[in-house]
């Protein structure tokens, strides 16, 4: 099997994906390949080729540390090498087919626990940077410290508008138990007063 790259779309931060456009040789028409953050792949592709555990599996890989790349394809037989180059990427990256995930797992280094704990000592303020998925980046955080594995975190989601809306509602929820949330104004745990520091010093120990 021969495949050429006919034209590629880089990755860009804001789409948090990338894709490909792809000839086999001999064969008519082109292929499509698309790879890029779990969370954005679902609106993308087919959702009868979205397996219905996606979420279940993906929360499982994310909450055990792993990066989780999701991989998705489409066939457009009649695209050619003119149009090829022409065709805008949203047209491409729509109504495309869910092949699987790709899972990797970067172990920590042995000396990486200790020295968080040394600057946690020296009272130094550590701040992670991370494109994976939040997931990931809080089980890696737990593991080497950054995190007390006691604690309890949350992370904000959307529910109505976006970062540049000026009235968008943020709903904060519990990364281990979604029948946990935060109330958006005090930041206290919804129904309960009694663990509400703990949690809130968990928040800002995250961000």
């Amino acid at each position: 099997m021969e495949l050429g790259i006919i034209r590629c779309f880089e990755f860009v931060s804001s789409l948090r994906r990338m894709s490909v456009i792809v000839k086999r040789l001999h064969s008519p028409g082109m292929d499509i390949y698309v790879k890029g953050a779990p969370e954005v792949m679902t609106d993308i592709c087919s959702k009868d080729s979205l397996p219905l555990d996606y979420q279940e599996k993906l929360s499982y890989y994310t909450h055990h540390g792993y990066r989780v790349i999701a991989c998705a394809y489409k066939a457009m037989p009649t695209l050619n090498f003119v149009r090829a180059q022409r065709v805008k990427r949203d047209q491409i990256e729509s109504d495309l087919i869910f092949l699987g995930f790709i899972v990797f797992e970067n172990k920590l280094k042995p000396t990486t626990a200790p020295i968080v704990a040394t600057l946690g000592n020296a009272r130094i303020r550590q701040v992670m940077c991370t494109g994976d998925n939040v997931l990931t980046a809080i089980s890696v955080s737990r593991e080497c410290g950054l995190i007390n594995k006691t604690r309890e975190v949350y992370i904000p989601r959307f529910i109505s508008g976006d970062s540049m809306t000026e009235n968008s509602e943020i709903a904060w929820e519990n990364t281990d138990d979604d029948r946990m949330s935060l109330d958006p104004v005090t930041l206290k745990v919804n129904g309960s007063c009694t663990k509400a520091h703990v949690f809130f010093n968990a928040l800002f120990e995250w961000y």
